[in-house]
């Protein structure tokens, strides 16, 4: 029984050293990385909303507009002719 007895001590002062440097880590490396993570996901976020960026501030007044080559050569061949055709009417009282 005392042959146990030493590694019994070593265990739980390898225990000890876990658990001091898990706290180290979770104290200054964790938040570093948490960090990262946020601030990533929030670049991605107002990439994907751009409205919505604080940074992207318009002074009163400004106008922008933004060209989409996309959106314009799609409707090129579009006009107000081609929505449906207009049917006329009569209105009848009763």
């Amino acid at each position: 029984m005392l042959a146990g007895l030493p590694h019994l001590f070593r265990f739980l002062l390898i225990l000890i050293i876990v658990y001091y440097v898990f706290k180290l880590l979770v104290r200054f490396v964790f938040p570093f990385f948490l960090k990262n993570f946020v601030e990533k996901a929030q670049r991605k976020f107002y990439e994907q909303n751009p409205h919505l960026d604080p940074e992207a501030k318009k002074r009163e007044g400004e106008v922008r507009v933004e060209h989409n080559p996309e959106k314009s050569a799609s409707s090129k061949g579009k006009s107000d002719d081609d929505f449906g055709e207009y049917v006329d009417y009569e209105e009848v009282k009763d």
